[in-house]
């Protein structure tokens, strides 16, 4: 963001944008973090887990970085395709960078013959496989890095960029979900049963709303961002005009 968005005439953008990224950096390794070092969860207590989420930030928010640039900017200038090219390129390197983490997570959980890794198996071969195997493998990875890939493409990059930010959303549910509905003793929900110790999760109305608010929090702050940015250009133009 610093390289892409910085401008001589916004001097007081530099020290925003360190800001933004130290931040940026911060929440998704601290939340792989917090799950790595969560003993009672073996799928959690992984020492790539941190890795693996500050690289699907990385990913996603490129990706969805390069959409909203496509769309405010388009292709009018050599600035924005400069842009859009810079992007492209963060977002295929953070894809291969996760996949590649993945792969080794999952295979050392599968080819270990000491170790069993049911809800390893539950995200490859459960109920939702297809959340894992069509949604985040086949359309959010090979789809999107062959749209990414093509040259002089930039509707294909945008589209590619676009199935990468959604379908990520994919990676999260696969880490969260499956580390709580295998329990920590074997039998222990045939053994003992309370409402409050369910392996079943279902999304409430509440987690729902929550995540519109979010999504309505994120759209105006990029509104009110966006139109910053055409009022600081509608003055500049004129002062540099001026010095002419």
């Amino acid at each position: 963001m610093f390289f892409l968005s910085y401008r001589p005439q916004t001097p007081w953008l530099r020290p925003l944008l360190c800001v933004g990224m130290l931040l940026s950096t911060m929440f998704p390794s601290q939340s792989g973090a917090f799950f790595g070092v969560v003993d009672a969860r073996s799928y959690w207590h992984n020492p790539l887990l941190p890795v693996l989420f500050f690289t699907s930030a990385v990913t996603a928010g490129s990706a969805l970085l390069l959409v909203v640039r496509y769309i405010v900017g388009g292709t009018s200038c050599a600035q924005n395709v400069a842009a859009l090219r810079s992007l492209r390129n963060i977002t295929i390197g953070g894809l291969v960078l996760y996949l590649f983490f993945e792969f080794a997570e999952i295979s050392i959980s599968l080819w270990n013959p000491m170790s069993h890794a049911p809800a390893v198996e539950l995200v490859l071969f459960g109920s939702y496989w297809w959340v894992f195997w069509l949604i985040h493998l086949l359309a959010g990875g090979v789809v999107a890095f062959v749209l990414l890939v093509r040259r002089h493409q930039i509707l294909s990059w945008a589209v590619g960029a676009l199935l990468v930010a959604v379908t990520f959303v994919s990676a999260r549910l696969n880490v969260l979900i499956p580390g709580q509905v295998v329990s920590e003793l074997h039998g222990l929900q045939e053994a003992f049963y309370h409402p409050r110790l369910q392996y079943l999760y279902h999304p409430t109305a509440m987690e729902y709303y929550v995540g519109l608010f979010m999504v309505a929090v994120g759209l105006t702050i990029f509104f009110v961002g966006w139109r910053i940015s055409q009022l600081l250009e509608a003055t500049s133009q004129p002062s540099q005009s001026n010095t002419r």
